[in-house]
């Protein structure tokens, strides 16, 4: 005998479950389980999924299926009496098709969701794109240049390292220019450059210097962009070092925004820089 296929009165889907009447989205909705369009925008390049217009970091994709259902769904089930401290917890388990995120495709599937003794089951959609800080790469934007002078290999190696880090926060080289005495960095952001800048101070006792230039005038908000310059250079001394200037030889004592050294034959204080 043929099996008969059950349909949803109400979607026209076949998706009951046994026992059931109404599909699982059609009986959350007739028990006041409401819940909007789930649509989970995810970047394909860095993983980060956008939560309330911000693009948002998430280890797993079920963390930021998770994160956006608890935005779009609204608990009113009518035989709940529900106090603001009694309202029951929502359990998300996404069952997630095992494919890869793409961008300009969509992937649709459903939702478990368990509140208090009820369970359900939304649809929902991931929908693949780039976000606007992988947009950015591979392209000659930058917002600062990091100008460094006398770089040794520890110094240029830290630079890149800080910055392949910051890569899930849209940092990137865009372009490296050789320079007679060191190497310029065209980098993405001036709020990660000027911090970077103020480190390189305090672990490599350099020369900084910051000189914001105004670049253009933003379209959107009215605003003057600058772009900045920051200049470090490594100064060629070591605390305890002893260089000599004219006929005197000078024990460097301490390097900050000036050397300072003491004559080894006198014992006197003196400036190198």
């Amino acid at each position: 005998m043929k099996k008969l296929e059950r349909f949803c009165p109400l979607c026209g889907t076949k998706e009951i479950l046994h026992g059931n009447t109404l599909c699982s989205a059609c009986a959350a909705l007739k028990a006041g389980f409401a819940f909007k369009d789930i649509v989970v925008t995810i970047c394909a390049c860095c993983g980060k999924f956008l939560l309330r217009h911000k693009w948002v970091e998430s280890e797993t994709v079920e963390g930021a299926v998770a994160s956006i259902a608890l935005e779009k769904i609204k608990c009113e089930i009518k035989h709940y009496e529900i106090k603001h401290e009694e309202y029951p917890r929502l359990e998300i388990l996404p069952r997630i098709p095992d494919k890869t995120i793409n961008p300009g495709l969509d992937s649709e599937f459903n939702i478990d969701v368990s509140v208090g003794e009820e369970r359900y089951s939304v649809p929902a959609t991931i929908r693949g794109t780039v976000c606007p800080y992988c947009s950015k790469q591979e392209t000659p934007y930058f917002e600062g240049v990091l100008q460094l002078r006398n770089p040794t290999r520890e110094l240029l190696s830290y630079v890149r390292k800080d910055i392949a880090e910051n890569q899930s926060r849209g940092i990137f080289i865009s372009k490296e220019i050789q320079q007679p005495d060191g190497v310029d960095f065209q980098i993405s952001s001036n709020k990660y450059l000027r911090a970077l800048g103020k480190r390189l101070q305090v672990r490599f006792m350099g020369e900084f210097k910051e000189s914001p230039r105004l670049f253009t005038r933003s379209r959107q908000t009215s605003k003057d962009v600058y772009r900045l310059s920051v200049y470090f250079r490594l100064r060629p001394y070591a605390i305890g070092q002893v260089v000599k200037k004219g006929e005197r030889e000078i024990k460097i004592t301490s390097i900050g925004k000036r050397v300072h050294g003491s004559d080894r034959k006198t014992g006197k204080k003196v400036f190198l820089e």
